[in-house]
Order: C-alpha cells, then structure tokens, then sequence
C-alpha cells in the first residue's frame, strides 16, 4: 500500500515538473497582441491622442524658444 502511494507521488510529480516546463500554447498570439498594441500606441502618438511627457514638452519648449531667437535675430 505504501509503495503504491509513493508510485502516486512520484507519476503526479513528475506530471507537475512537465506542466510546469512546457511553453506556453499562446505565446504566439501573446506576442502578436503585444505588437499590435506598440504599433497602436505609435499611431496615438503620430495621431498626437497621446499627452506629451514633461521631458518631450521640454524639448518642444527648447525648440520653439529657439526658433523665436532666431526669428529674432534674421529680424
């Protein structure tokens, strides 16, 4: 009886070390959802549906007082 129970353990944890190591049947279409999400988040942003962060306001700022300098020294 003994034996048999410890025949049990061993198939069942064998099963859960296989289970465990086999990849994941949807990685493929994990992945493709995550590609598709990026290349959406690239079209809100070309689309400008996105809020800059500080950092690109700050280079838009930098360019724009740039830009007024130079107008104002052609001028």
């Amino acid at each position: 009886m003994k034996l048999a129970h410890e025949d049990r353990q061993k198939r069942i944890n064998a099963k859960r070390t296989e289970i465990e190591n086999r990849p994941n049947p949807n990685s493929k279409k994990i992945e493709t959802c995550d590609l598709l999400v990026e290349y959406c988040l690239k079209l809100k942003v070309q689309a400008g549906l996105v809020p800059l962060t500080s950092e690109q306001v700050a280079v838009e700022t930098q360019k724009n007082l740039i830009f007024e300098y130079n107008k104002q020294d052609i001028e």
